[in-house]
């Protein structure tokens, strides 16, 4: 009779753990993967369970957990052993597609055990073949749960070692990702489709972007530099650098002195030609499948204690920028494990040390650096020397590539004409000198399929036997890879006003059925890896921007990205970018960088707790900053550190200030202790530029915007520049149940730095629009125009702008943040006039009006206006220009009227106009005769150099008042001027997006006469 009764329980018991709550991912996405079984999969007395939905709702009145099953779960069968007192539960794959934590595994075993009546029994339950304890990463266990050591991936096979060292940094990093070796790609790409003989995207257009790209403003910007910062060596399947001009300097075909030149100083009899193949191009486009890498030479020399040979790389720049470099070597065990390279930019000379043992033949990033136009041997070079601690090892010289560059690769005779980012890994590794059949070209003429397939498969091939490739393990390139991350944001589609959310991918078998790694490691610390940076993804996006923010499947699946790499692996799939709820917030630069840190803090915790180690996490960007002129032409550059409030040690230890003299790049920084640092010896007529970062033992943070300086040699007067605009901002939407999209008549929004995922506005905007193709997505849909181009943002170094025409005008001039004005950090004493920028702020539509993160600060906040009032009573003059200095302050009065009144009362001015005019053609009006003569154009288009404003405002004058300058098209007023006690000039489009410095100066130079001629 018990046994009967027990039996009916358990039926009950099970019908529970059969029930889902809301918040994971549509069944039909599901795909079902059985993995290695751990437990007897057969149990004595099982009882196979086939319950209906409607005794489904009955059993779920029993019980109520407090996290949400997976959808499709089931329990397929169990086990009772009366003896033993034990009952095993086998559930399906479904099941194990939830983070399993002690506290979700104890709340299912006691719910089963309290409705069976029986506490004395022992429960299991198994899904992917383990026991559910094991489904708990090893970074969350407590000291209750043994850890698993099978799954703990330490590189054994190989030692830990890196390709590129940096030596010029000030610091070291002892906690962080010293050591170790990352593969990341993001999406996909521009690939040719032989089916129909057309290059395309792998994806549609959809909400101004395209997932071939949108990784790309995650990765390139924020992810890669961290993960750098911490000091990794990132590897990554496609072109990293979005220059689109590219020289390449090389033994073979560089040697001519007029143009790109290479060089070799020294004892010639140590220079020897390489007994293997190096790179050349033998076109200048590649034919399909040619390996440049087969094509040329290389150079060789032995090491000595003192130089007494040198190689040298001089390009010929076609234009004023920044260019990543990357050189290319011949490896042997022959070779110095510290070849010395020095790279000679305009911020200096950085210092590399190269393991010439490992890696070789392909592409290595030593850094992005700032060159100029021309040939500069002391400014724009690379040299490798041959001093080293040994004698008699051997160096090898090839090739080094400066830029990214464009399209080199032909399919059906022609290249994409695209630049080299766009495209997809298949052509970059081609280009990259990978093998074709072991990466690149795995299929027959299908590019498709090459590209996600050869992703993982150059990660084995970096790796190298017995890591390698999965047709030939016993190929590659003996860098120890620690683990890959591919980055998508496919997750799903969804309706209604929820997001997607994020989707983790791993495998439990690789590409040839194996459970475990070449180093015997169990392929389960794929699923650690996954766990790990999909909670802390979910977890931080709630804090910050969400709290509903779904998390979707943990899945095991076997999906080329993550059943290919050979070391640990995940497929990310962020969000859904065909869902516009998700969309809203990957468009948000704030949004961005977030994620990035949480996949960089990830990363940080899985390998700490592989290896057995302590981490850190990097600092946060410091705040209040500003650089104020001292006595005797010193500047004082204070700054207060950032906490973050989910990583509470990840404070600075010290900081990184950086330094770079007017168009110059920065050099390699001075360590500081403290918040404050003092540079004397400024020389007058030269701007000089700061940004400070905060630095701990994981690492580098990212820095504070840029401040400026400089001393005029016959100097008017003092001028502080003051910059209010830190907005960085998705485009605004609208949405309704008919209606919802983009719009970006009255605001784009503000990319932070330089975006590259922007394709064009979006066109469709009815949500019953039905998906056709990936040409006719429906809803979400847009134009093409602008994909591939580099859009300015917010770069965070106007101060510059403004202070040189300032200089130009015959006034010194310094800056600040608002933020460190109105923290009393600096003050207005001392500096007559102050121009406040403004730029694009203005109040942001927000995602999430719950979370203030991603909203913007209104113009003219409180405590700025209470300065700025005590700074004007003492007769004080300002200049204030932005798009949205009045519209701003009108629309947000109803709330807060402190700061409409103030611009009025005080400023004399008013709100006339939004987006008052398009063209961007202003001119002096005739009344003012300062200004009569003035005509000038800010910029209207999309470019690289400065944001395009879209929407600049037009101005009413109040009282004692005048226009002084008129928008051309409609005569609106797009300055206005004010001379009493004080001066006043407010202009409503953005002072630095004058398109010429020329004009720019002589604006300035008005702006200055007429404020300080009371």
């Amino acid at each position: 009779m018990f046994f009967q009764i027990r039996h009916l329980r358990l039926f009950w018991v099970c019908l529970v753990l059969l029930w889902m709550q809301a918040g994971f991912a549509d069944s039909s996405l599901h795909q079902s993967f059985h993995g290695p079984s751990q437990v007897n999969p057969e149990p004595v007395n099982a009882h196979k369970l086939a319950p209906t939905d409607s005794l489904l709702r009955v059993a779920f009145i029993k019980a109520k957990f407090s996290f949400p099953l997976p959808i499709d779960s089931k329990v397929e069968s169990y086990r009772i052993d009366t003896v033993r007192k034990t009952i095993v539960l086998y559930c399906n794959d479904h099941f194990a597609a939830q983070p399993f934590r002690e506290a979700v595994v104890k709340e299912l075993k006691d719910t089963i055990l309290h409705l069976l009546s029986r506490p004395d029994y022992h429960v299991s339950i198994i899904t992917l073949g383990y026991e559910i304890n094991e489904l708990i990463p090893n970074f969350y266990r407590s000291r209750l749960v043994l850890r698993d050591d099978t799954r703990q991936y330490r590189n054994a096979t190989l030692p830990a070692q890196q390709v590129v060292r940096g030596l010029s940094k000030p610091y070291n990093i002892s906690k962080g990702l010293q050591n170790r070796n990352i593969v990341l790609w993001p999406s996909h790409g521009w690939y040719y489709n032989n089916k129909i003989d057309r290059w395309e995207w792998q994806r549609p257009r959809m909400f101004q972007s395209v997932e071939d790209l949108l990784p790309y403003s995650f990765c390139i910007p924020f992810l890669i530099p961290m993960l750098e910062n911490a000091g990794a060596n990132v590897f990554v399947p496609r072109e990293r650098d979005w220059q689109i001009n590219e020289v390449v300097v090389d033994n073979d075909n560089s040697t001519d002195n007029k143009t790109n030149r290479y060089a070799e100083t020294g004892n010639h009899k140590l220079f020897k030609y390489g007994e293997e193949t190096g790179f050349a191009m033998p076109h200048k486009e590649l034919e399909d499948k040619e390996n440049p890498f087969l094509a040329g030479t290389f150079r060789t020399a032995e090491t000595d204690v003192k130089e007494t040979a040198a190689f040298h790389w001089t390009p010929e720049f076609p234009a004023n920028g920044d260019y990543a470099v990357y050189i290319t070597y011949h490896a042997s065990l022959f070779n110095t494990s510290a070849a010395l390279y020095s790279v000679k930019h305009t911020g200096g000379v950085t210092l590399f040390s190269v393991n010439q043992k490992i890696g070789g033949s392909t592409w290595f990033y030593l850094g992005t650096f700032h060159f100029q136009k021309g040939k500069n041997t002391k400014a724009g070079s690379v040299e490798l020397s041959n001093q080293s601690a040994l004698k008699g090892e051997l160096i090898s010289a090839d090739a080094v590539r400066f830029g990214g560059g464009m399209s080199v690769v032909k399919k059906n005779g022609n290249v994409s004409g695209r630049p080299k980012f766009s495209e997809g890994a298949r052509y970059w590794l081609q280009y990259a000198g990978m093998p074709d059949t072991l990466v690149y070209a795995l299929n027959n003429d299908d590019d498709y399929k090459d590209d996600f397939q050869s992703r993982a498969e150059y990660g084995n091939y970096l790796h190298g036997a017995p890591f390698g490739p999965n047709k030939d393990r016993s190929k590659g390139l003996g860098v120890p890879i620690d683990l890959s991350l591919g980055f998508h944001t496919d997750a799903g589609q969804a309706t209604g006003d929820t997001t997607v959310g994020t989707l983790a991918i791993y495998s439990l078998k690789d590409a040839l059925g194996n459970t475990s790694f070449p180093n015997a490691v169990s392929r389960m610390t794929n699923r650690d890896l996954a766990d790990i940076i999909q909670t802390q993804v979910v977890d931080d996006i709630r804090k910050q921007f969400d709290s509903a923010w779904v998390r979707r499947d943990l899945r095991n699946a076997e999906y080329s990205e993550s059943a290919r790499p050979n070391s640990p692996g995940v497929l990310l799939e962020l969000l859904a970018h065909q869902n516009f709820n998700d969309m809203r917030y990957a468009q948000t630069p704030e949004f961005r960088f977030a994620v990035s840190r949480s996949i960089y803090k990830a990363i940080v915790k899985y390998l700490s707790d592989c290896h057995g180690e302590v981490y850190c996490i990097q600092p946060l960007p410091p705040t209040g900053f500003s650089a104020m002129l001292g006595e005797e032409n010193t500047v004082t550059l204070k700054w207060l550190p950032q906490a973050d409030k989910s990583e509470p040690d990840a404070l600075p230890k010290n900081y990184v200030v950086y330094e770079r003299v007017g168009e110059n790049g920065f050099n390699n920084g001075k360590i500081v202790n403290g918040t404050e640092f003092t540079r004397a010896g400024l020389e007058p007529g030269k701007i000089y530029r700061f940004k400070v970062a905060g630095v701990n033992a994981g690492g580098e943070g990212f820095p504070t915007e840029e401040l400026s300086v400089g001393v005029s040699p016959k100097s008017k007067g003092n001028v502080l520049v003051v910059n209010g605009f830190h907005r960085t901002s998705s485009p605004a939407w609208v949405q309704t149940p008919s209606i919802t999209g983009f719009i970006n008549n009255a605001d784009e929004g503000v990319p932070s730095g330089l975006d590259v995922s922007f394709t064009g506005v979006q066109n469709d905007f009815s949500p019953e629009s039905p998906y056709i193709s990936n040409d006719a997505p429906g809803f979400g849909a847009g134009s093409a125009d602008q994909e591939t181009r580099l859009i300015a943002g917010n770069t965070f170094n106007y101060p510059y702008v403004h202070g040189k025409a300032i200089m130009d005008a015959g006034y010194s001039f310094a800056s600040s943040s608002d933020d460190a004005v109105m923290r009393g950090q600096a003050d207005f004493a001392g500096y007559p006039v102050v121009d406040l920028i403004y730029g694009e702020e203005k109040t942001s539509q927000n995602p999430n009006p719950a979370y203030a993160k991603i909203k913007s600060s209104a113009l003219f906040p409180a405590e700025l206006v209470m300065k700025l009032k005590e700074f004007i009573q003492q007769n004080g003059s300002l200049l204030v220009s932005g798009a949205y200095i009045a519209s701003d302050p009108y629309l947000q009065k109803q709330s807060d009227s402190s700061a409409y009144e103030f611009i009025t009362k005080q400023l004399h001015f008013g709100f006339n106009a939004l987006g008052a005019a398009k063209t961007g053609s202003v001119a002096g009006t005739k009344n003012i005769s300062a200004f009569s003569d003035l005509m000038l154009r800010y910029n209207t288009g999309f470019c690289d150099s400065i944001y395009r404003v879209e929407a600049p405002g037009a101005l009413l004058p109040g009282k004692d008042a005048n226009v002084i300058l008129r928008y051309e098209e409609n005569g609106f007023p797009a300055g206005v001027g004010f001379k009493g006690k004080y001066g006043v000039v407010a202009l409503g489009f953005p002072f630095e997006t004058v398109l010429d410095e020329r004009t720019r100066g002589e604006l300035m130079k008005k702006v200055m006469e007429f404020i300080t001629d009371k």
